[in-house]
């Protein structure tokens, strides 16, 4: 379960639409350039960011100091991808041109320049990442439907080890390698342009130890954008173009449960995260420029928005979150923050699926208050004392989600009895809170 968290956002943060609780902000910058990539050290200590105006960073987790700055040589080509590989010092950086460039991550120094040449031209790369022995890189390169699929390289001397092509007549454009380094999983997403866009919609699962695909494979009807697998590989995620989220058993491929941007079908679910203990999965888009973050068990749902976040990474003790936007040009969609908040704790209430009232009641901190009824509507969610006085303002804004759920800290109130008032134009609700 999550702790109490340092939440470290790589975005201009607004006022939530959920929790009433703002983060303190500990300390901020910004970086001067949107992001589009994160990684985390092992150890926590290091934050490494990639982005748009060609620039990778190495980040002291703790004072938000830039320790280490490397400068890509290719101009008009934003860094798009990073890999760690700690084991022998040095990070993977591709970048949008299709090149991938290996750095140290002690002095900056070039290492190695990945080159795929072929007889049609240069293959481009559109990811490349460290397997989790760093033994090895696997780079996702995309030449035409005949140059399509993943190279192995092995990191001792930069050798290509083996190929394999994407399976199925219309490619494959990303991929991902499980935690344990025990499967490869190439699927289709919306990179390309034109008759060479891959258009399959399958997740292809291939033995990262005979280098053969099995027979396990994921179905979809909708391009897939975004695959993340929990760090015990018990379970599989894929985001959609039309903002579908599925979790699947990741051994049998049973499905699991299945969550959605709200009703908005142009919101495109980019970038997933499990949490280390599988429990939570985060999502976002930036097409309603929303993080969401949500309970696997019971689909309870926080928010943080509106914020341009796309990409993030979790520290390996889940003390804190890196949540990164991708503007390099408009700075007020665009900022390095570190937040003190226990805003997790909003997302694990021992509660059933669609709770109908308030839990807990009474209570002495947070709250979890249910929207179910105000589906569609515009609301103000209001504190009231017993004589009608308004004590604080929870919430103002559209219900677009079933079984809405939003958290209050009570924890200022002074004991007594309390009104939870939920109103809208046509319809309202009251509640009698506890305050202990």
């Amino acid at each position: 379960m999550f702790k109490k968290m340092i939440l470290v956002i790589i975005a201009i943060i607004a006022t939530s639409s959920v929790c009433a609780n703002e983060p303190e902000i500990i300390w901020s910058v910004d970086p001067g350039y949107g992001i589009s990539q994160i990684q985390i050290s092992s150890d926590d200590k290091f934050i490494y960011t990639a982005g748009g105006l060609y620039r990778l960073r190495k980040w002291d987790a703790a004072k938000g100091e830039v320790v280490l700055e490397i400068g890509d040589t290719i101009t008009g080509a934003g860094l798009e991808e990073i890999s760690l590989n700690e084991e022998l010092d040095m990070i993977a950086v591709t970048n949008g041109a299709g090149q991938t460039r290996i750095y140290s991550t002690e002095t900056g120094v070039q290492l190695k320049f990945i080159d795929i040449p072929h007889e049609e031209g240069i293959v481009a790369i559109w990811k490349a990442q460290f397997t989790p022995d760093g033994k090895y890189l696997i780079a996702l390169a995309f030449r035409s439907l005949d140059v399509n699929g993943v190279f192995i390289f092995d990191v001792d001397n930069w050798e290509l080890v083996n190929f394999i092509p994407a399976d199925g007549t219309d490619g494959a454009s990303l991929f991902d390698i499980s935690p344990l380094g025990n499967y490869l999983i190439l699927g289709s997403g919306y990179h390309g342009t034109g008759d060479n866009r891959p258009k399959n919609r399958i997740l292809y699962f291939i033995d990262l130890n005979t280098l053969e695909y099995t027979p396990k494979r994921i179905n979809h009807d909708v391009d897939i954008l975004a695959i993340t697998i929990s760090k015990d590989e018990s379970l599989i995620a894929i985001g959609d173009n039309n903002g579908l989220v599925k979790v699947y058993n990741f051994s049998s491929l049973e499905l699991y449960t299945e969550m959605k941007f709200g009703n908005n079908k142009w919101a495109p679910a980019e970038d997933l995260l499990f949490s280390n203990d599988s429990n939570f999965l985060i999502f976002s888009s930036t097409a309603i420029h929303k993080m969401i973050i949500k309970n696997i068990e019971n689909d309870f749902t926080y928010e943080f928005g509106p914020i341009t976040a796309r990409q993030f990474s979790l520290s390996h003790n889940s003390d804190f979150l890196v949540v990164a936007t991708s503007d390099n040009y408009d700075p007020f969609y665009r900022g390095l923050f570190v937040l003190m908040t226990d805003f997790l704790s909003s997302v694990t209430p021992k509660v059933e699926f669609g709770i109908k009232t308030l839990y807990p009641n009474p209570a002495n901190s947070l709250i979890y208050i249910p929207l179910d009824q105000f589906l569609n509507d515009n609301i103000k969610v209001n504190i009231i004392d017993i004589s009608g006085n308004l004590i604080d303002n929870v919430y103002v804004g559209y219900v677009i989600e079933d079984n809405k759920i939003i958290s209050y800290n009570c924890k200022k109130l002074s004991s007594g009895s309390y009104i939870v008032n939920i109103q809208s134009k046509n319809n309202q609700r009251s509640i009698k809170l506890i305050k202990e």
